[in-house]
């Protein structure tokens, strides 16, 4: 017997940020679960997008969530083609534009929901990962 829980995907991109703290613990939990189903790469993407700007998401802390060592987690997303950088830099740049398409939220609010110390450092992580300032909505031509 299995428990799965079943998202419609728009509900599951989107990003709530105001969710009940015990929800949260209840969602860790489950994605924390043994669920070989999943690669490392789709269990820590969830779990990112789960933790970002509410717990820590280093290396350490996510693999501990999972079960495992720090360098076997590195090892499987490695294996996988990816990184624990990349997985997170690319959940931040994907929720960055989102948050910004939006419109509603200061850079503030944008960068404490993407896990930032400082509205500075996600500007300067923002530019240089799209080659543009947050505060500009469109590429130049």
């Amino acid at each position: 017997m299995r428990n799965c829980l079943i998202v419609d995907q728009r509900e599951a991109d989107r990003q709530h940020r105001t969710e009940d703290r015990e929800f949260i613990n209840i969602l860790n939990q489950h994605m924390a679960s043994d669920n070989n189903d999943l690669s490392a790469t789709e269990r820590v993407r969830a779990l990112v997008s789960v933790r970002l700007g509410l717990a820590p998401v280093e290396l350490e802390h996510l693999a501990a969530e999972l079960g495992m060592t720090a360098r076997t987690l590195q090892l499987r997303l490695s294996a996988e083609g990816t990184s624990h950088r990349d997985i997170v830099r690319s959940y931040r740049e994907q929720m960055a534009m989102a948050y910004l398409a939006q419109g509603s939220l200061s850079l503030e609010e944008v960068s404490a929901a993407l896990g930032y110390a400082e509205a500075t450092v996600f500007s300067r992580a923002f530019k240089d990962s799209t080659g543009r300032s947050p505060g500009r909505r469109s590429p130049r031509p």
